[in-house]
């Protein structure tokens, strides 16, 4: 049976959205890494606790990404 043009640009804007969102989920989990390394130098104790914040929510966002893309 062969395809249809159109279901072949759905399916390839799916994968690319996939995609997409699996390369940006990765992005957030360095930016957190890159936040934490700072945080560990970091002598003023609050600005220490606001890195470690941080980076805890970009970890947060690359999880909801990577739990939304699975349950599809």
């Amino acid at each position: 049976m062969q395809e249809m043009a159109s279901d072949i640009e759905i399916g390839g804007a799916i994968e690319f959205a996939a995609v997409s969102a699996f390369t940006r989920a990765a992005h957030y989990r360095d930016q957190a890494t890159r936040l934490r390394e700072m945080a560990d130098e970091e002598p003023i104790g609050r600005l220490r606790d606001r890195l470690r914040e941080t980076a805890d929510q970009y970890d947060e966002l690359a999880e909801g990404i990577v739990a939304r893309l699975s349950s599809n």
